[in-house]
């Protein structure tokens, strides 16, 4: 299966995965709290596509 398509399907999956790769990547509590308002505006603009 696609990663994208498991991704639109799956959007805790997304979501814990993009939080995941910001943890690891050392950004600063304050900027995974912005983050995961972008994170959910971007699962919101997919659904919206399909």
């Amino acid at each position: 299966m696609d990663l994208t398509n498991l991704l639109s399907q799956n959007k805790i999956l997304a979501y814990i995965l993009s939080i995941s790769l910001f943890t690891n990547a050392g950004l600063p509590p304050a900027t995974l709290f912005f983050a995961k308002f972008f994170i959910l505006f971007e699962v919101y603009q997919t659904f919206n596509f399909l």
